[in-house]
């Protein structure tokens, strides 16, 4: 059901879906440090990594490579509040849409909230790892493994979620106008 409420939430999600793509068409490729080509990844975008990944990855990108991925992590700190309020924004649209589920489930709001933060551990981790490049620390790399797949793995649980909750409220809503078709035949 269209309500006030879920008008204002489909327009905050209409407005970060759109700086989302803007995120994705033009800063991102701007500062990127992904070679596609080579199929190499930023330590962002990977499950996990250990030492001599970290090692071989900044000797491949270089001290230029280095410096724009200083520069790409800075840019990833207003990217991750964009993805976080999003995910946070369309949860609670579907959260609204499913009545007494939705009211049980309020604390999934909180998902999003949990990402951005090991998003934010992330980036710093990776921020402490490019300054000290010549001698990585173990425990940072270790932990800065663990974060980015802590990231992922909520990451994976937040979008399992969207896509049961949005399956939820269209069975739900086609259920009711089958109901509605029904009593008006009979």
């Amino acid at each position: 059901m269209i309500t006030r409420k879920n008008k204002q939430l489909l327009l905050i999600i209409g407005v970060l879906s759109m700086l989302l793509i803007a995120f994705y068409v033009w800063l991102m490729p701007l500062f990127d440090v992904n070679h596609h080509n080579t199929g190499l990844q930023i330590l962002d975008l990977r499950h996990s990594y250990n030492k001599n990944a970290v090692i071989q990855f900044f000797s491949t990108i270089g001290e230029s490579g280095i410096i724009q991925y200083k520069t790409f992590i800075f840019v990833d700190f207003v990217y991750l509040f964009v993805y976080g309020a999003l995910a946070f924004f369309f949860l609670k649209f579907l959260l609204n849409n499913l009545e007494r589920l939705g009211i049980v489930l309020q604390w999934a709001l909180w998902l999003p909230a949990l990402l951005m933060i090991l998003d934010i551990i992330e980036n710093i981790n990776i921020l402490v790892l490019l300054k000290n490049n010549a001698d990585l620390p173990e425990f940072n790399v270790q932990f800065g493994s663990a974060a980015t797949t802590l990231k992922w793995i909520s990451a994976a649980v937040i979008i399992g979620m969207v896509m049961v909750f949005a399956l939820i409220v269209i069975v739900r809503n086609v259920f009711i106008k089958i109901r509605k078709t029904l009593k008006l035949i009979i």
